[in-house]
């Protein structure tokens, strides 16, 4: 039986019985890396609100690399159990709700039809505007199109903001994390997610998200603004923990085996490093594409930490 089955439905009550390195490979990239889709999908979101005039164009990217990003991560999720028909029986079968893992893969395959959903009325929208310019039609989605597509757009939202929460879940129900059960681990997995979202927005819309415009301002700091949300968050995190049962997984993260990942990888590479560079030259694309590869890298070897340590 594959490493991840024994951590389905998994409790504090019923923690003995697992097995003692439950976890393997593929679910350590799965957890570390499932942020990214729900954080561009919010950034996306966020930059089309502030720029409607490029909102077709950045949707339809985000759109695009979130469905991608989703089906690898169903694929990892498929390998890890061992059997395809078991990842279908758990987007399929709704009995077993006390199970995190299976709730996930629901929440992936449900975001996966929303962004093809999604995909479909960029692609009518786009079809439009081509006939528009023809001077074939008129370059605007009826009423009824219009409120299916805002209502898309809450959906992604709620199921993106789950997506990048549930791991937490996950990791809270077993013994061998103790650091996602730890205060503050919500909010770590949430905050990594929004960096890791913006990072890839950044690179994947470059030609709009760096255009001058009334909100250039606001889209050029977002990523140095959530940066220092961040550490104050995993300083918080991390003081809370020590006076909780996580605190040797702290102490291990922190002085132990795990120190140099933790001050090189997500204190030096992740968070430090993006700093400075976008401190120090803001309006330089050499230096915001470094520091989204930073933030993407540092964000996802934080969420590696909680999950691994």
């Amino acid at each position: 039986m594959a490493s991840s089955n024994a951590a389905i439905g998994a409790s504090p009550l019923l923690a003995a019985p697992m097995e003692p390195e439950p976890w393997g490979v593929i679910l350590a990239v799965y957890f570390s890396a499932v942020g990214l889709p729900s954080g561009i999908a919010l950034a996306g979101l966020w930059y089309g609100a502030l720029a409607p005039e490029d909102r077709l164009r950045t949707e339809w990217r985000t759109a695009w690399a979130g469905l991608a990003m989703l089906v690898l991560a169903g694929a990892a999720l498929t390998i890890d159990l061992g059997r395809p028909e078991r990842f279908f029986l758990m987007i399929t079968r709704f009995e077993n709700w006390s199970s995190p893992i299976s709730l996930g893969a629901k929440l992936l395959a449900l975001k996966g039809l929303l962004l093809v959903m999604v995909l479909y009325f960029q692609w009518r929208r786009a079809g439009s505007f081509r006939a528009a310019s023809r001077g074939r039609g008129i370059a605007a989605l009826d009423r009824t199109a219009e409120r299916v597509d805002q209502a898309l757009r809450w959906a992604v939202m709620v199921v993106s903001v789950a997506l990048a929460l549930y791991p937490a879940a996950v990791l809270s129900w077993t013994w061998v994390s103790p650091l996602g059960a730890a205060p503050g681990a919500l909010l770590i997995f949430l905050s990594t997610s929004l960096l890791m979202g913006v990072a890839a927005f950044e690179l994947l819309n470059r030609d709009t998200a760096v255009r001058d415009g009334p909100h250039i301002g606001l889209v050029r700091s977002a990523p140095l603004v959530l940066l220092v949300v961040y550490a104050v968050a995993l300083l918080f995190t991390v003081l809370a923990a020590r006076e909780s049962s996580a605190s040797p997984a702290v102490d291990d993260a922190l002085s132990g085996a795990w120190a140099p990942l933790s001050y090189y990888g997500v204190l030096g590479a992740g968070i430090a490093a993006p700093m400075l560079l976008l401190a120090s030259a803001p309006r330089s694309r050499w230096a915001r594409a470094t520091s989204a590869l930073l933030i993407i890298a540092g964000a996802g070897l934080a969420r590696f930490t909680v999950f691994a340590v």
